[in-house]
């Protein structure tokens, strides 16, 4: 594992103290002669004021993927596909490793509350958009919860992009319906045309024991 430690000449590492005495560090990994502008900074090694104790590193080396390592000899790895995190795999007892396999379903949805530009006329190729949604998380015991979502702003209560069903491991689920949330602007100045923000929350929630079975709200 490749380990590395700032120094006061180094121009590629920045160490921030916090107020509570934890110390991060940070480490640039972008290759400047291919894309100059785009710095990739990135946390190396958590530590404390007994810092060699007490720390936590994460390695970058293997692509796709982060190794996280703490003072008490434990590993974590993290698994990426295209950005997606798709397994963790954390130490556990008996010097075993618990894994956990996240599946994602590239899906067509409705962008949240999308309105069209005044200047397309017909057809707006911006309303949609895929997008990765977690569609299981499987447990080291091979039980799953699974997931289903919205795919668009039908109704004042289905929001696109948000979860509908849970299903647990145990056979339950969860439902829920949405409701939008109007804010007028913080700024006086932007309140004019009756300018709000929007933001949106669960309206309710149903607790199923089975698929049909309802047993609260």
């Amino acid at each position: 594992m490749r380990r590395h430690v700032c120094s006061s000449a180094s121009s590629d590492c920045h160490r921030i103290e916090f107020p509570d005495g934890e110390i991060h560090e940070f480490h640039e990994f972008h290759d400047f002669s291919a894309i100059p502008d785009e710095p990739d900074w990135r946390v190396t090694r958590i530590t404390d004021v007994f810092a060699h104790d007490h720390y936590v590193e994460i390695d970058y080396s293997v692509a796709d993927e982060w190794t996280i390592t703490d003072s008490y000899g434990r590993t974590q790895t993290i698994h990426f596909t295209g950005g997606v995190v798709t397994s963790v795999e954390l130490s556990a007892f008996g010097d075993e490793t618990a894994t956990y396999t996240l599946v994602h379903t590239p899906t067509e949805i409705e962008r949240q509350k999308y309105g069209p530009p005044d200047c397309l006329d017909g057809s707006d190729p911006l309303a949609l958009i895929t997008v990765p949604l977690l569609a299981r998380l499987v447990l080291p015991d091979e039980s799953y919860y699974e997931m289903s979502y919205n795919t668009n702003d039908s109704s004042p209560g289905v929001l696109s992009g948000g979860i509908k069903k849970l299903r647990l491991p145990t056979g339950g689920e969860l439902h829920w319906d949405y409701q939008q949330l109007d804010f007028l602007a913080q700024e006086p100045d932007l309140n004019f045309d009756g300018r709000v923000n929007a933001a949106y929350a669960v309206e309710t929630k149903e607790i199923f024991v089975d698929s049909e079975t309802q047993v609260g709200q």
